[in-house]
């Protein structure tokens, strides 16, 4: 992977996170969004929308302090 002709943001949050089940489907490729129950808004399908337009990569994880991690890949 060429690291020099991308650019990296990295979106770290301190809320409460998510399990790690749910990081597993919605880091799968094939992942489709479900409507909310209430524990996770539209802002995840707002992300994976802007990510699939642009042809940028995304990747979601547990953040450094127990919340929620969206690392994006821009080209």
């Amino acid at each position: 992977q060429d690291r020099k002709n991308h650019v990296f943001l990295e979106l770290d949050d301190t809320g409460k996170g998510v399990s790690k089940e749910f990081l597993r489907r919605l880091n799968s490729r094939n992942y489709e969004w479900e409507p909310s129950t209430g524990q996770h808004g539209l802002g995840l399908k707002i992300v994976k929308q802007v990510i699939s337009r642009h042809r940028w990569k995304v990747q979601f994880a547990e953040g450094s302090q127990g919340g929620f991690l969206c690392r994006i890949q821009m080209r």
